[in-house]
């Protein structure tokens, strides 16, 4: 559980500094990459449903 936690912490973090770089600098590569990392926050935050094997 800690894992995920930092894991989601670390994705929040890096698309922060994605959208930083991008407005400081005007670029957009650095915008993009915020999106992309911010897509991933967001799918790390969706439970994952794990199907039991039936016996």
């Amino acid at each position: 559980m800690l894992h995920r936690f930092l894991l989601i912490m670390a994705l929040a973090c890096t698309a922060i500094a994605c959208y930083i770089a991008g407005n400081a600098s005007g670029t957009v590569t650095f915008i993009v990459m915020g999106v992309c990392v911010e897509l991933l926050f967001w799918l790390q935050l969706l439970p994952t449903k794990r199907v039991e094997p039936e016996s």
